[in-house]
């Protein structure tokens, strides 16, 4: 089954959201939910533990809850110099097994095994986040999964997806509620010593591109269902951190 942009923009009165199924060859296939619409939405740029929260409102806008020194800069460049010593193995997709598959053309980025002290950090801090995350998204969230560390060098990539908590599939995956992204390494326009090109975090839907402004350090929480994507890496090495909330 393959359902086109335009199928997607027939189908928009009828269902909330279209499916595409994309084939990248005869044993793996990529599904991709893409919103037909998005109502109202907001950022917040918070520091969970101040009292006050500088909240911006834009229409079709992807709901972000952001804290910009999540990690404190010497924190976030101990775990960035860490991950830099380790060579790592290529991340998965799920869908076909509940241990995952690898597929480069979908998902290219390596998955990274610090030391168990830099996990327990990552997590606590996830925990200690959780219920502003809660309060924002008016949920009420009981576990968190086991961070991944993640490096993209230049051609990595991962294409436009949903993390879980699209009411379609019958996965583990689907279980997801909140997913975080937390940013260790600065990007940048232009080539330059210790940043990257490119390894956008992009959020979409039919109508709209919207890429937030990042910086190391920094959380990104936004619900699950949401389409998003890391663009090709265009120069140096991209490092983050991603979670789910469920």
């Amino acid at each position: 089954m393959y359902l086109t942009r335009g199928d997607a923009l027939r189908f928009r009165s009828r269902l909330p959201l279209a499916i595409i199924f994309r084939a990248f060859g005869a044993t793996s296939i990529l599904l991709a939910f893409i919103f037909c619409s998005f109502g109202a939405g907001s950022i917040v740029l918070a520091s969970y533990s101040a009292p006050l929260a500088l909240r911006f409102r834009m229409a079709n806008w992807p709901d972000l809850f952001v804290v910009r020194q999540f990690l404190e800069p010497s924190v976030c460049a101990s775990i960035l110099a860490e991950l830099k010593t380790i060579e790592g193995s290529a991340a998965t997709l799920y869908g076909r097994t509940t241990t995952g598959f690898v597929d480069d053309r979908a998902r290219k980025t390596v998955r990274l095994d610090p030391a168990e002290e830099t996990v327990k950090l990552v997590v606590a801090r996830l925990w200690k986040c959780k219920e502003a995350i809660e309060q924002h998204f008016a949920l009420t969230l009981k576990e968190c999964e086991a961070p991944q560390f993640l490096r993209y060098r230049e051609g990595d990539f991962f294409v436009a997806h949903q993390d879980g908590n699209t009411g379609l599939l019958n996965l583990d995956a689907e279980e997801r509620l909140i997913s975080t992204v937390i940013i260790l390494s600065r990007e940048s326009e232009q080539p330059e010593a210790g940043a990257h090109c490119g390894g956008s975090l992009v959020f979409s839907d039919l109508r709209n591109r919207v890429r937030p402004p990042v910086e190391p350090g920094m959380l990104i929480a936004f619900r699950s269902e949401t389409t998003h994507e890391v663009t090709p890496v265009t120069h140096g090495e991209r490092y983050s951190i991603a979670s789910w909330y469920r």
